[in-house]
């Protein structure tokens, strides 16, 4: 990752001159966007002081246009605009009112061979041939809990859907966390990879697989929870 690039996309913050993107470097900022989405106490855990931190963070916010409030008119034309992604599965889709929204959190559940993981590959695919804005960038973060990513089945998906099978391959970003820490560590890093390489989808296939067998026994329970 180029640092002076991301000095420079930092330093175009409001408040933020050469010193301060310098630090905010040092305890592991690399990009606006991702500035925008933390918290005040994660800057101040990291040495910044807190009304320094709040402004900070609210600039940024204001730099990547990140609002949380709108009137009930501009709600109504974001949400009319919205672009759904199609599930692949006419059927779905007609339950869905069209399709995933963006912005929005889905969970799949149901029993074992349900074709929840199918779901989820599938999802890779329409996002791919909807979506993609080609080049180097990604379509695509799959968190892979429980070992059961396929490359062999997205190509057999692609193949369906008439999509390049070596471009949507490179295209999907597979992370695949041994223990509960290296999946939330993953799940952070996908700002990142969002802010720099354009992924639109996320999918954490399972999401309490690791914390169910880890976190184990009543002790672990509120830490399970949180």
């Amino acid at each position: 990752m180029d640092l002076d690039n991301v000095r420079r996309e930092l330093m175009k913050i409001r408040g933020v001159g050469e010193a301060k993107a310098e630090k905010l470097i040092e305890v592991g900022v690399r990009s606006p966007y991702i500035l925008a989405l933390m918290n005040t106490f994660e800057l101040v855990d990291r040495g910044f002081g807190e009304a320094e931190a709040k402004q900070i963070i609210y600039n940024a916010k204001e730099f990547v246009g990140l609002h949380t409030t709108y009137t009930a008119k501009e709600l109504k034309k974001i949400m009319a605009e919205a672009k759904k992604l199609t599930t692949g599965c006419c059927s779905l889709d007609l339950m869905l009112d069209g399709g995933l929204e963006p912005r929005a959190i889905y969970e799949f559940t149901g029993p074992a061979k349900a074709g929840k993981t199918q779901i989820c590959h599938q999802l890779c695919v329409t996002a791919f041939k909807t979506l993609w804005s080609g080049g180097q960038s990604k379509i695509a973060v799959y968190i892979d809990t429980e070992e059961t990513f396929r490359p062999d089945r997205v190509e057999a998906i692609a193949g369906r859907f008439e999509c390049d099978v070596e471009s949507i391959l490179e295209a999907i970003v597979v992370n695949k966390p041994v223990t509960f820490e290296e999946q939330i560590h993953a799940v952070n890093d996908v700002a990142e990879i969002c802010a720099y390489q354009n992924a639109k989808l996320i999918i954490v296939d399972s999401l309490i697989a690791k914390a169910r067998s880890q976190l184990t026994g009543r002790e672990k329970l509120a830490e399970r929870q949180q």
